[in-house]
């Protein structure tokens, strides 16, 4: 505590040394407040807090999803290769020829998960082929297989009432790797 203190008492100690040499001395002590005098023979140091953006944001809270689309809520998303947006929760997959369906959940609206899955799915190694105000397809890139990726179409916005719920549908690698 004492050696983070330091610095402070030195520039400070500074600031007054200048001031009484006659001369006008501006320091930023941290991001918050700034520090500024002018020599006179009655002024002290006058300290002006300014005002930052708040920076945090509310939690997420969990997504409005319908519960009878999820017997069970496993944590996170089927599939490892790239994030997903917070608190999101999926149920048993639906499958079908290579095909792998989940209900997913999620914190946010249709628009804020789509948003997100914009900037991650490229984060983990996929390619996104197209996108609509609700869909949202992709390539896994990174992984080909014998020339063959595996694809994603995603859609979000389809489950009225539950702006939460959107849908995933995993495919095996079957698609050729260049969109």
């Amino acid at each position: 505590m004492i050696m983070r203190c330091f610095p402070r008492v030195l520039v400070l100690s500074l600031l007054f040394l200048l001031v009484g040499c006659g001369q006008t001395v501006t320091v930023a002590v941290d991001p918050t407040v700034t520090m500024t005098s002018a020599a006179t023979a009655t002024s002290a140091p006058a300290a002006t807090a300014t005002a930052l953006p708040p920076t945090a944001t509310s939690a997420p809270t969990a997504g409005v999803c319908n519960a009878a689309d999820f017997s069970s809520q496993i944590p996170g998303g089927p599939d490892s290769g790239f994030q997903y947006p917070p608190l999101t929760y999926h149920g048993p997959q639906d499958a079908a020829a290579g095909t792998y369906r989940y209900f997913m959940c999620s914190s946010g609206t249709p628009t804020s998960i789509l948003t997100f899955l914009e900037h991650a799915i490229p984060m983990g190694g996929w390619t996104i082929t197209n996108t609509t105000s609700t869909t949202l397809n992709a390539v896994q890139t990174s992984l080909p297989q014998y020339g063959l990726c595996a694809s994603v179409n995603l859609t979000v916005g389809s489950h009225t009432g539950y702006p939460g719920e959107w849908d995933a549908f995993f495919h095996s690698p079957t698609s050729n790797c260049h969109p």
